[in-house]
């Protein structure tokens, strides 16, 4: 499950938990790692800690939901990882339910 992060029931979180979907979240370490790697905000953090989550993914050939509309924020990371999956031939449609899926 990919999304966006958000302090309500929306969030990718709540979403992938309601849905007992695989999820991944550095929760309050995200600060602490982009410091102590001396990572850039948005391009040394995704290829580490993003780039990897839909590599998996796509290695272990999962459905992969997105939670938000991964183009409403472009350069979000959540966009950054629509585009990134987009290279292995996913196209990103709206599953009729308020999600997203790559298929591939």
């Amino acid at each position: 499950m990919l999304g966006r992060w958000t302090n309500d029931d929306s969030s990718y979180l709540a979403v992938a938990k309601r849905s007992d979907a695989m999820y991944f979240d550095m929760g309050g370490d995200w600060d602490a790692a982009k410091t102590r790697y001396d990572l850039s905000p948005v391009d040394d953090m995704f290829e580490f800690f993003n780039r990897p989550v839909p590599d998996d993914a796509i290695g272990a050939n999962k459905t992969i939901r997105f939670t938000h509309d991964p183009d409403l924020r472009p350069g979000s990371f959540l966009s950054m990882e629509a585009r990134y999956l987009e290279r292995f031939d996913c196209q990103i449609v709206e599953d009729g339910q308020g999600g997203w899926n790559a298929l591939r």
